[in-house]
């Protein structure tokens, strides 16, 4: 799929002090997907009752503190402005997590979720959250994404469109000169464009290598972007 993730300044500075080689935290306790945008972050607060309550955290000495990260897409246009995830259903959902389930699409942060946006948002699609994960050998690796994009999305094998934009119809729009006319009226072409993520894995990296890990896959990115 063709995305383009965007983090904000905050939540970058906040995990790279976190994931900074001579930082004194080893790492994170917890990491959440949200919707509701800046009103979201709310939720946080729930899960680090329910890992304090568990005696799990980074240890000061009088207490262990949860580091928890925390990012959320725009979605305050989608429904209900004041229907926003809280500390109160983030405690919740830490109550019912399951290895053995998880639902994908309309739920948790997926359910403000939508792609497709240039046409404006009538005419956008819904989308949410999904998972992926490959095995080789004993190494897992996964990624949980929320797909909040501005842009169509594309099956990476047939390059076909999936997602995106809808005609007067409700089918899938086609027609690049409308794009471009409809792009080149967004003044601001990343609003609502936030797409967030994590991939997970049972490889043993400490916080070097897995510093080093971001770096190189960043520097990837960048060279295949010119």
């Amino acid at each position: 799929m063709k995305l383009y993730v965007r983090r904000t300044d905050k939540v970058r500075l906040f995990y790279k002090q976190l994931d900074y080689p001579v930082a004194d935290a080893k790492g994170i306790h917890a990491l959440v997907l949200s919707g509701g945008s800046a009103f979201g972050l709310d939720a946080a607060g729930g899960v680090m009752k329910y890992l304090e309550e568990r005696d799990i955290g980074f240890d000061v000495g009088v207490t262990k503190v949860p580091l928890v990260v925390q990012s959320c897409i725009f979605d305050l246009v989608i429904g209900d402005k004041n229907a926003r995830p809280d500390g109160k259903m983030a405690y919740k959902a830490c109550e019912n997590a399951s290895y053995d389930t998880f639902l994908q699409g309309n739920y948790g942060a997926g359910m403000g979720a939508t792609v497709g946006k240039y046409m404006g948002r009538e005419r956008s699609m819904k989308s949410g959250i999904g998972a992926y994960a490959v095995q080789l050998g004993e190494l897992k690796v996964g990624a949980v994404v929320t797909l909040n994009a501005l842009g169509d999305i594309y099956d990476i094998d047939t390059d076909k469109k999936i997602a995106g934009a809808l005609d007067e119809n409700g089918l899938l729009f086609d027609d690049e000169t409308a794009y471009f006319e409809a792009a080149a009226k967004i003044q601001n072409m990343f609003t609502g464009n936030t797409t967030i993520g994590t991939i997970i894995t049972n490889a043993k990296l400490d916080k070097t290598a897995l510093a080093k890990s971001v770096d190189g896959y960043k520097a990837f990115c960048d060279v295949n972007k010119k």
